[in-house]
């Protein structure tokens, strides 16, 4: 199974990429939003996990990049942003509301983010096989 880390800060990124790795994934890791989906055009990815709030092009874009593409890609949703952003929104909330199966919230356990990358790519893999 391929997966996707996109993650601006370079010590989570790397932290998460290694973690995933060793559990048996493909990684490949993006720094921004804007690598993301060069990236995603490039080849098929099982599941991204995606922070949020990143420069060169955010989350939020990422996602809308994929549901928009029709892949039955994955999406997990991360950020560190408190439960409101300025606007009152729950920013991990409108991530799901653009298409991510499921949010993180940072800071998390690792043991919490592998049991979803597992659970969600079980189903993807499932799914795959009907």
């Amino acid at each position: 199974m391929r997966l996707l880390v996109v993650e601006d800060d370079g010590v989570l990124r790397q932290v998460m990429a290694e973690k995933l790795m060793y559990e048996g994934y493909e990684v490949v890791t993006a720094v921004d939003g804007e690598d993301a989906i060069r990236q995603i055009a490039k080849q098929y990815f099982d599941c991204v996990l995606t922070d949020i709030f990143m420069p060169n092009r955010d989350g939020y874009e990422v996602i809308q990049a994929l549901t928009n593409s029709g892949l039955a890609t994955k999406i997990i949703a991360i950020s560190g942003m408190p439960e409101t952003t300025d606007m009152g929104k729950d920013c991990l909330k409108i991530a799901t509301i653009l298409g991510a199966h499921s949010v993180i919230r940072k800071p998390f356990d690792f043991v919490d983010l592998l049991q979803t990358v597992k659970d969600l790519v079980a189903g993807a893999s499932l799914y795959k096989r009907i």
